[in-house]
């Protein structure tokens, strides 16, 4: 064989085998891809990330989850009637201040062998005028009192007093009755709506006065 022909026989089998490895390569190169699962169509599963798994004994407790009702509170506001001060229930003569009048002594008294803490004498003259002494008491509706004389009372021997209970028009609460030593009387009265209470006294005899003691006058609503 010639020279010439040497030459073109070798440079085909080199053209020849450079095509076969371009194909070569090509085969590889898409026999790699359909085996790749990044470059197929297939949907891949989604990673879920991890959420730490909270103790129980270190859970904060304090929120409301959907099974823990939440508790609702209700407030109230006070009334007008709760926010004014009442009368008091019970409110002894000896600490309302008179209207008109007076009396002497503030107790204790005793009347009849019986101590009343909240009493006080009120004199009664002998003679045609009686004495009269007021309250306000509106508001109230009863009145309740021992009256009486008072066991150390001095000069009350054979005496009595007359004693009337009336209200601010002279119009009596009750009927007017006589007290005397160990003879004392206990009431307790409507107040009929009065808004002064007047406590009249006067000795049964002309000329022999004497002091009447009110055990614990108390008025209440």
């Amino acid at each position: 064989m010639s020279n010439n022909n040497r030459t073109a026989f070798w440079t085909t089998v080199g053209g020849v085998a450079a095509v076969i490895g371009v194909v070569i390569a090509l085969v590889q190169l898409l026999g790699g891809a359909s085996r790749d699962p990044s470059n197929s169509g297939a949907s891949q599963p989604t990673s879920v990330p991890m959420i730490p798994s909270t103790d129980a004994s270190t859970a904060n407790t304090s929120r409301p989850t959907e099974s823990t009702p939440i508790p609702v509170q209700f407030t109230t506001s006070a009334s007008p009637a709760q926010s004014q001060s009442p009368i008091a229930q019970t409110t002894y003569l000896t600490k309302i201040h008179v209207s008109s009048g007076g009396y002497d002594e503030k107790g204790p008294h005793s009347i009849s062998g019986q101590l009343y803490v909240e009493s006080f004498k009120k004199f009664c003259p002998g003679s045609i005028t009686p004495s009269a002494t007021s309250w306000p008491v509106a508001g109230y509706s009863r009145l309740t009192a021992v009256i009486g004389v008072a066991d150390d009372e001095s000069d009350a021997i054979g005496r009595s007093g007359r004693v009337s209970i009336k209200n601010e028009v002279g119009t009596d609460l009750i009927t007017s009755f006589d007290v005397s030593f160990g003879n004392p009387r206990t009431i307790d009265i409507p107040l009929n709506g009065a808004i002064q209470l007047q406590v009249i006294c006067d000795g049964r005899i002309v000329g022999k006065s004497l002091y009447v003691t009110l055990g614990d006058p108390a008025v209440r609503r």
